[in-house]
């Protein structure tokens, strides 16, 4: 059983081949929240709680209703959680579907920068693209990566829009050549990039937790035996 806390919100959940066992941890777990957060005045709300059962297998709902106290808690097929659409099938159709959305009006001004009149340069046309079109892109990438491929395709081809109106580009122009002369690499390589990063960020955050308990214990033995 784990948990995860960001600010009034908490998570969790359990991993587990029979649903019922995963649902008994779950709620074995919100039973102690609810002991604990009571005695400290802070007690979860069962109204703007839900349950998500994370398969590709059908199951039987029926084993997998949780309870906050003596109210249910209901079962989802799509909940948002810190901007990020989850679907019980982990399709990732909703979370791209929202990011194509949420990047066509920063396209549509980046179409208008690109005026052959009174436009901006390439340059700042790809700092703009990098700073308001992209980092939306990147914002869980290394979780919707895992997508089908047609589903990226759709990011795919708003980035190879966007680099065209950057370079003043026909639409026949290779997909390499544009990222060639924009030095945007295509998304792939950037989620592969953003994940690594990531991996490697926990793992050296790990060996750092480990290595400072590891002083810390040296430390008190050698006080208490010199």
């Amino acid at each position: 059983m784990k948990s995860v806390v960001y600010t009034n919100d908490i998570v969790l959940y359990s991993a587990h081949a029979d649903v019922t066992f995963a649902a008994y941890l779950t709620q074995t777990a919100i039973n102690h929240l609810i002991c604990n957060g009571n005695k400290l005045g802070h007690s979860p709300s069962p109204l703007k709680s839900t349950t998500m059962v994370f398969s590709l297998r059908s199951f039987n709902y029926v084993n997998a209703t949780l309870a906050c106290g003596n109210i249910s808690i209901p079962i989802v097929d799509i909940v948002v959680y810190l901007g990020i659409t989850l679907d019980s099938k982990l399709l990732w159709i909703d979370p791209i579907n929202c990011f194509a959305s949420r990047i066509g009006p920063a396209i549509s001004f980046l179409k208008m920068l690109s005026s052959s009149d009174w436009g901006s340069d390439p340059i700042t046309m790809a700092m703009f693209y990098k700073s308001f079109i992209r980092s939306k892109i990147d914002y869980g990438s290394n979780l919707y990566g895992s997508t089908s491929h047609t589903q990226l395709s759709k990011l795919d081809r708003l980035q190879n829009r966007a680099l065209r109106m950057i370079v003043g580009a026909l639409s026949s122009t290779p997909i390499p050549a544009l990222s060639s002369e924009t030095a945007i690499p295509p998304l792939n390589f950037r989620r592969n990039l953003l994940t690594d990063r990531f991996v490697a960020r926990t793992m050296i955050s790990q060996l750092s937790s480990n290595l400072v308990s590891t002083i810390k214990h040296v430390t008190v033995s050698w006080k208490f035996t010199h």
